[in-house]
């Protein structure tokens, strides 16, 4: 999909922005695209890509996989991030070969409904993987990869392929791919908005001037 010089400039915007404003910039347009019961293996790395979507699904029985996640993960493009539906999997859904496999590619990062292992080993490498936790058993032949660049779910959020991908301690946002201008454009807003907030609080701004502004965060459009 071709990306306009203007949607290129919005999205190197929001690479700026906190997931936290972001999060009330969702709030303003109408979209509930936040994800939850995530927590960064590494805190202090930030995520940001499009999104390269995997979906699994409980195996139907011993025959072939309709996808091998090697052979997956060899289609990845730099930049992109990995969105995994693991189905919130209690077991690990990734480790350390499938990031160093996608990091190979190019990815920029991990989003998965479900756990991850080797945390120490992805730690080390500087990989961003956003999980529901950590557990040292691997999913194995319980489930399989069902779908690829499809539209998914991933920890409450409905993530299409291209979607752009925003996280960072505070959680991960989903920014679809057709509205980037528009939240870019709010983002601004609210970050000057916030800029203002500081501005006043340090010119002695009482408590109903400071709530004001603050409301104008969640004013529709």
């Amino acid at each position: 999909m071709a990306i306009s010089p203007t949607e290129s400039a919005s999205a190197e915007f929001l690479r700026t922005v906190p997931s936290t404003i972001l999060s009330d910039v969702l709030t303003r347009v109408g979209l509930t695209t936040r994800m939850v019961g995530l927590d960064p293996l590494r805190p202090g790395l930030k995520v940001f890509g499009r999104a390269f979507t995997m979906r699994y699904a409980p195996k139907r029985g011993f025959g072939t996989t309709p996808y091998g996640l090697y052979k997956v993960l060899n289609q990845v493009s730099a930049g992109q991030v990995l969105v995994v539906d693991g189905l919130g999997a209690t077991l690990a859904v990734w480790g350390e070969l499938a990031t160093l496999t996608a990091r190979r590619q190019g990815a920029v990062g991990a989003v998965l409904d479900g756990c991850t292992r080797d945390a120490e080993a992805i730690r080390d490498l500087g990989f961003p993987v956003f999980s529901r936790g950590v557990h040292l058993e691997a999913y194995g032949s319980g489930i399989e990869i069902v779908g690829v660049n499809e539209t998914i779910h991933c920890c409450g959020a409905q993530v299409r392929a291209n979607d752009l991908l925003v996280g960072d301690d505070d959680g991960v946002v989903v920014v679809p791919s057709e509205r980037i201008d528009e939240v870019a454009e709010a983002a601004r807003l609210l970050v000057d908005l916030e800029s203002e907030f500081r501005a006043r609080l340090d010119a002695g701004a009482g408590g109903d001037e400071l709530q004001q502004l603050v409301m104008k965060k969640y004013a529709k459009g």
